[in-house]
């Protein structure tokens, strides 16, 4: 207001509701479009960054599996332990494992007197884990317990579950090799 205006005329005219309103809705779309730049923004900060860390991944095809060793059953020694309360019963699975032309070595209740609750457990060093799968496949389903032992031996301990070993037919098919498949692209 200046001086010569007269008392009541001109100066700041009062604000009603309207300007209020108007003044609002000029902060609130400032705050979105501030708030929407800096989404964007942050978004386009971290595609970048991705882009050029993220190696693009290799496709590599993994080795073949060697082809297991396959031991003939005359040349496997193999002991046979009973791990049940069932009496005889190493002695039945000693006769029947001769029957299909193993060596067999001590029949007896087993040394380490472990319980053994499924059907059966193959004890073997590591290097006669030919000797081991062959004897194995004589059983539906067996643990393999790999020891230190230094000889050549194979230990059979017959546990709670067993009932009778698979039939010669069966046990040839598992000792053949599968042929593993291999990825598309190797």
């Amino acid at each position: 207001m200046s001086m010569f205006t007269p008392p009541g005329v001109g100066g700041r005219r009062a604000r009603g509701p309207r300007s209020r309103t108007g003044r609002r809705v000029v902060v609130v779309v400032i705050s979105l479009l501030v708030v929407a730049g800096l989404a964007a923004g942050s978004w386009w900060y971290a595609g970048r960054n991705e882009s050029e860390a993220a190696p693009t991944p290799k496709h590599s095809c993994p080795a073949p599996a060697p082809i297991p060793s396959l031991v003939a059953a005359h040349a496997i020694r193999v002991n046979i332990y009973n791990a049940t309360q069932r009496r005889g019963l190493a002695a039945h699975v000693a006769d029947l494992m001769r029957r299909r032309h193993f060596r067999i070595g001590r029949v007896d209740n087993d040394p380490l007197n472990r319980r053994v609750t499924g059907v059966a457990e193959v004890r073997s060093s590591a290097s006669d884990a030919g000797a081991a799968r062959t004897v194995a496949a004589q059983l539906s389903s067996v643990v393999a317990v790999p020891d230190r032992r230094k000889n050549a031996t194979v230990d059979l301990v017959i546990g709670a579950a067993f009932r009778r070993l698979v039939t010669p037919s069966q046990a040839a098919a598992a000792l053949r090799p599968t042929p593993t498949p291999r990825p598309s692209g190797c």
